[in-house]
Formats: structure tokens, sequence, C-alpha cells
């Protein structure tokens, strides 16, 4: 049985922000970019260890399309997405989301 994905109100934000960044330039890459944020929900929920660990339990998984990371952490009884962090931005503040779930 699948965990559920809860996606934190941080990661929601940096969906968000990268999405009306990409829209301001093309509709059409916004919607691939949140499309393939979605894929990866989708399956880190069917292969919670999937991704390598970066750090303690916190997983990463790359988008291939867009510089951005998928930071989640599988717990019990659901998966938490934790950052949806771009690759160019200090990797010591994705490695220490704020909330894990």
């Amino acid at each position: 049985m699948n965990r559920p994905v809860r996606v934190t109100d941080e990661a929601v934000a940096d969906v968000s922000a990268a999405a009306r960044w990409y829209a301001a330039r093309s509709l059409k890459v916004a919607d691939a970019f949140i499309d393939e944020v979605h894929d990866i929900y989708l399956y880190i929920e069917q292969f919670p260890n999937g991704a390598p660990r970066v750090r303690g339990l916190v997983r990463q998984f790359p988008l291939s399309r867009f510089p951005f990371v998928i930071l989640y952490r599988p717990f019990r009884d659901h998966i938490a997405v934790l950052r949806v962090f771009h690759t160019s931005r200090d990797p010591k503040k994705k490695a220490r989301p704020k909330r894990l779930g």
C-alpha cells in the first residue's frame, strides 16, 4: 500500500514561485514544470526509497527537465515533500528544511 504524499507549505511556496517565474516567460513551460513535479510526487509515492539520501532520512530526487530537486522524507504513514529546491541556491539551506512533516 502506498503512503500518501503530503507537501509542506515551504514546498508549495517553492513550486508556486517557480511556476510563476516560468509562466512569465511561457505558460507551456510552466505547465511542463508543474507536470514534472506532480509526476515525481506520484513516483515517490510508489517508490519512497527510490532516491538517494542526502542527509539523515531526507532523500533528493532531481527533475529531469528543470534545475530543481525535490527533497522528501518517508515516514511510517506518509511521505513529506519538504522542499522543491532550485539547484543554484545555497545547498546548506536545502539540507535544513524548517518542517519535517
